[in-house]
């Protein structure tokens, strides 16, 4: 798998995110279990965050960041980058072309 373009214009989805079973038991952490894979990933509010978002659509760094501040988080695009990174190296996301 690719590792994501840090491009403001880069773009990634989420395939197969509407399959996922996603718990949480504190709040700060979720479980996100996925069937295609039969892997269960603990992710951060900011990475459940991502995923939600790309589920609805793909999505630019530019776009995500956006929606993360406007989630009243304050993340810097590089950070942004590394949860986008660690989502495609689970399989739970994946750079598109726009």
């Amino acid at each position: 798998m690719p590792n994501p373009d840090p491009g403001a214009d880069a773009a990634w989805c989420a395939p197969g995110a509407a399959r996922l079973g996603i718990a949480s038991w504190d709040e700060e952490e979720y479980f996100v279990f996925n069937p295609e894979t039969g892997d269960t990933h603990i992710l951060n509010r900011i990475g459940l965050l991502l995923l939600r978002s790309l589920a609805e659509q793909s999505r630019s760094l530019r776009e995500l960041q956006a929606l993360v501040a406007a989630g009243g988080y304050s993340v810097p695009a590089d950070a942004i980058a590394v949860h986008l990174e660690r989502l495609c190296d689970l399989l739970l996301a994946e750079p598109v072309e726009r």
